[in-house]
C-alpha cells in the first residue's frame, strides 16, 4: 500500500477492521470472506506526527508499524544509481525498441551528482524520458535535462571583462571554466581539451571549485 498516510480516515478505519477480523465483504455481497495477508505499506510522511495531530488513527498505525525499515533518499545512497540506471535503460530501451547500452562517463557523472529530490521515480522518469530521445547506443550528456546539468555545475555565467578587475585569479579561472563548459554543453573531456589540461587535470580543478 502505497502512500498509506494519503488514506482517507474512513478508510483506515475500515482498513483496522479487516486486519481485526480477518474477514471482508465484496461490494453488495452479504457473506463474509476470510483472509490471510501481510501488509506492506509506505509513506514518506512522519505518521506518528500525524497520529499526534489526528490525522492518522493510532490503531491502524500500531498494527501496521510491527516491522519498520527507513529507506534513505536517493541523494544519501548515490551508489545505487549505477544499478538502478541500468535497471531503467533495459525497462525503457524494450518498451521503445530501442538498443541503448548504457551511459557515457560524462552523464553517469552528473547523475551521481544530482541531488534527486523526486528520489527513484524522478530517477525512473528522466530515464524514460532520455530513452525516448536518444538515438545512439549511449546516454550523452546532451540527452540529459537541463536541471540536472545546471544543478551539477550550477548556472554558467557569461565572463564579464570589464568587471573582472574585480575579481581574482581563483574567480576568473572558474568563470571562465563555467563558460566553457556551458559552451560544450558539460562536456568535460572537450572543456579540458579547450583549456589545453588533461581530463584528471580539469577533474581536480572541478574539486577545488566546488564544481562536483
Amino acid at each position: 500500500m502505497d502512500e498509506i498516510s494519503e488514506m482517507p480516515l474512513f478508510m483506515q478505519a475500515k482498513l483496522v477492521r479487516v486486519l481485526q477480523e480477518r474477514e471482508f465483504y465484496r461490494i453488495g455481497g452479504k457473506t463474509p470472506i476470510r483472509m490471510r495477508c501481510r501488509i506492506i505499506s509506505a509513506t514518506n510522511r512522519n505518521l506518528e506526527k500525524m497520529v499526534e495531530n489526528r490525522e492518522f488513527r493510532e490503531d491502524l498505525f500500531y498494527r501496521i508499524n510491527v516491522i519498520h525499515i527507513k529507506l534513505p533518499p536517493l541523494r544519501e545512497r548515490k551508489e545505487d544509481i549505477p544499478l538502478l540506471t541500468k535497471k531503467f535503460l533495459e525497462k525503457f530501451s524494450k518498451l521503445n525498441d530501442k538498443t541503448i547500452v548504457g551511459v557515457e562517463e560524462d552523464a553517469m557523472e552528473l547523475f551521481m551528482d544530482y541531488d534527486w529530490p523526486g528520489n527513484v521515480r524522478q530517477l525512473e522518469n528522466v530515464i524514460e524520458r532520455v530513452v525516448a530521445l536518444c538515438q545512439s547506443e549511449f546516454i550523452k550528456v546532451e540527452h540529459l535535462p537541463k536541471r540536472i546539468k545546471e544543478h551539477s555545475y550550477k548556472t554558467a555565467h557569461s565572463l564579464d571583462l570589464d568587471s573582472a578587475w574585480n575579481l581574482n585569479l581563483f574567480e576568473i579561472e572558474k568563470n571562465v571554466i563555467l563558460k566553457i563548459l556551458q559552451e560544450e554543453n558539460y562536456n568535460q573531456t572537450k572543456t579540458a581539451q579547450r583549456l589545453g589540461i588533461s581530463r584528471k587535470q580539469f577533474r581536480t580543478k572541478m574539486k577545488n571549485y566546488g564544481l562536483l
